[in-house]
């Protein structure tokens, strides 16, 4: 923030909310790093979780049963379920599903509970073409507007590269939209004239396909009369397919490994046009695709796979009839995914939002049968899984086939020597959340053009789970503070890591167990989008919560119109003016959860906001505003286009406009809301947007 800035508000809002949650007594002091000291982190586990849907003949979710109803085999022996429960998704409002007896939960409760769900939408874009990417693309974006709840975390993850802002669960539906829109095309495939099965059968000795790859090359004006040629091209797409396949079944096997002990339901969305099993030498290579169902039937992940083709319509012949039978093979490898983990493949359909839809609607309410492996048996076996329900022969459990545990070393034991630093760093950088603490984060951008960019990352933490030493006559705490900022090709461009003590008078440890703690800083980032990666450690009880945060950094040296951060403040009962900071008993508690600021029911909120234009647009030039309230996507309240005041005193040298307004809170009912304001320039045709999700309690 620059002085001018703080000038023309005289010290206001935004000092407030920035310091409102600790309290004035609550201070942050950076201490000198000290040598870290190692410590061996290893888990080993022989529990293992089965994830049941039980449905029945109508294909209705059976939700009401008990420990007691169910049996569960192991290679048809049964096994005492040793852990059980039952997990069911509420609506929006908090409700919970029909034929429920619990109370509908508050928006509190609900932001800092686990989710309900845990989704990783996995975009195979290495077995992808562009139309079909763009048409899988175009349906992620309304799955996650229409489809998408606030119990769900969602993280999005594509084959061909590592995306600093997708690869990290979150709830935020802007940062989804941007991590789906970043989605590219994978490296190029040459369009070799031949398919992988064809290609396997050639180099198998199959004399039919060999002439089929003959007639292929001839019509390339290759004429090839021993087919030495046609094998050649055969043993060079089987190379380039298998580097394909590896590369996209190690980015899934790794994505179901870090979801291990994830909460909820556990699944992984695959959108994909396939992929064959067959290896270099012809032969199927099915261990690689069985690799992955052990390691996700073992963590309870579900996968469910969309064939990403568009319809279409085949013909006959025999290079017609190998190209079918490709398209089946290609298929294959996602059909078992699916159906050996609980999950389905869905096929035939260019509705693959609702596909996706369907999936998520058929994991509403799941159960957790959990039992312990017996000892001695060879790892190398498999291991079949069946549920049932007893006196319900007629009730379809779906849960995953089976697993073996030939790789069970790799999964469940974790890097052995690692500092607490390195411990904190690399969660930070898993797409697994710690949530042993909880943390939340957000960026915010607003400057003058004189500026360098400037952007506040905010991250608050919990006070209640805080282990607090007497020292005089205050409350101190000890916490390590690690962030990392990442532009939008996945770069590292900033970091920092700290550690942080808080002094706290006496009389304000309950404020501070409540309201929790702040820490800001600055930074200096060039026009772009960013995604701020933060870990917090209490270090006496090495509690640990993750998060992220997001903000898109606009080019205003050269823009005729853009938008700073929208701001979201608070209005003191009585006093239409944003409130200022005028003593620590006259703050109002200021809560955040999951980057949403929290407000109490009936209350108003304040809003601001700044206005970046050309230095050439006229003064008197009229700015028109347009505000709306959006409840899960869809309007609820919104204004007509209102004329901006453009005068003097609304402007600073460089022509730049704050607004700022009030927003009543009266009549919406608990639950999280999107504030979004657009700013329209007649004179240039241009419309410039923000938003901010807010929650009300």
């Amino acid at each position: 923030m620059t002085s001018k800035f703080l000038g023309s508000l005289g010290i206001t809002a935004l000092f407030f909310f920035f310091l409102a949650i600790a309290g004035r007594d609550a201070v942050l002091q950076t201490k000198s790093k000290e040598a870290d000291q190692d410590k061996t982190i290893k888990v080993k586990t022989e529990l293992i979780e089965v994830h049941a849907v039980v449905t029945d003949r109508q294909g209705r979710v059976v939700d009401n049963l008990t420990k007691e109803d169910f049996e569960l085999l192991e290679n048809k022996k049964s096994q005492e379920i040793s852990f059980f429960s039952m997990s069911r998704l509420e609506d929006e409002s908090g409700r919970p599903g029909p034929g429920s007896r619990t109370q509908p939960k508050t928006l509190r409760q609900r932001l800092t509970e686990p989710p309900a769900r845990t989704t990783v939408l996995f975009v195979d874009n290495l077995h992808m073409k562009f139309d079909n990417l763009n048409w899988v693309k175009q349906q992620l974006h309304r799955f996650v507007n229409e489809k998408m709840t606030a119990q769900d975390s969602v993280a999005l993850v594509t084959t061909s590269s590592v995306s600093g802002i997708a690869q990290q669960f979150t709830r935020d539906r802007q940062a989804l939209h941007y991590a789906i829109d970043q989605v590219s095309m994978g490296p190029i495939a040459i369009d070799r004239g031949m398919t992988a099965y064809l290609a396997a059968r050639i180099t198998l000795g199959d004399p039919v396909a060999l002439e089929v790859g003959k007639e292929i090359l001839k019509a390339e004006g290759i004429d090839d009369k021993y087919g030495s040629m046609t094998r050649a091209r055969a043993l060079l797409i089987l190379d380039e397919v298998s580097f394909l396949r590896e590369s996209t079944l190690v980015t899934l096997k790794a994505v179901i490994e870090q979801m291990i002990g994830m909460p909820g339901q556990r699944m992984i969305a695959i959108f994909s046009e396939g992929f064959t099993q067959h290896g270099r030498d012809g032969w199927p290579k099915y261990d690689e695709v069985q690799s992955a169902i052990n390691r996700a039937a073992r963590s309870g992940v579900v996968v469910y796979a969309i064939d990403a083709k568009l319809l279409q319509r085949g013909g006959g012949g025999d290079i017609n009839g190998y190209a079918a039978a490709s398209e089946y093979e290609m298929l294959d490898a996602l059909s078992a995914l699916a159906k050996n983990t609980g999950g389905e493949l869905f096929m035939n359909t260019n509705n693959l939002e609702g596909a996706l839809g369907e999936a998520m609607d058929a994991n509403r309410c799941y159960y957790v049968l959990a039992y312990y492996l017996t000892r001695g048996e060879d790892l190398l076996q498999f291991r079949s899984i069946t549920a049932r329900v007893r006196n319900h022969p007629e009730y379809t459990v779906r849960t995953p086939k089976g697993f073996s545990l030939s790789d069970t070393k790799s999964v469940l034991e974790d890097n052995v020597g690692n500092t607490q630093n390195k411990s904190l760093i690399r969660a930070v950088n898993s797409i697994l959340p710690k949530t042993n603490l909880n943390v939340s984060a957000r960026m915010d951008f607003m400057e003058s053009r004189s500026d360098t960019p400037q952007v506040t990352l905010t991250v608050c933490f919990d006070g209640d789970k805080l282990q607090y030493r007497k020292q005089d006559q205050h409350q101190v705490f000890n916490v390590e503070i690690v962030y990392e900022i990442f532009d939008s090709s996945g770069k590292q461009v900033d970091s920092l890591a700290t550690k942080v003590e808080g002094t706290l008078a006496q009389e304000r440890v309950d404020k501070g167990r409540s309201n929790g703690y702040l820490f800001s800083k600055l930074l200096t980032l060039k026009p772009g989008i960013y995604q701020a990666r933060v870990g917090v450690r209490e270090m006496e009880s090495d509690l640990m919560g993750t998060t992220s945060a997001w903000i898109e950094v606009p080019d205003i040296a050269r823009t005729r119109l853009a938008l700073s951060s929208l701001m979201l403040l608070d209005i003191l009962p009585g006093n239409d003016a944003v409130a200022e900071q005028t003593g620590a008993d006259e703050l109002k508690p200021v809560r955040m959860l999951q980057g949403i600021r929290l407000y109490p029911r009936d209350n108003t909120c304040g809003y601001l906001f700044r206005v970046y234009r050309s230095v050439k647009t006229p003064i008197g030039s009229n700015l028109t505003l347009k505000t709306e309230l959006l409840e899960g996507g869809k309007p609820i309240r919104q204004s007509r286009w209102m004329s901006i005041a453009a005068d003097e005193k609304a402007m600073d040298r460089d022509g730049q406009v704050f607004v700022g307004g009030k927003l009543n809170l009266a009549g919406l009912k608990p639950g999280v809301y999107e504030l979004s304001v657009s700013v329209k320039d007649p004179g240039l045709n241009k419309i410039a947007q923000r938003s901010a999700v807010f929650g009300v309690e």
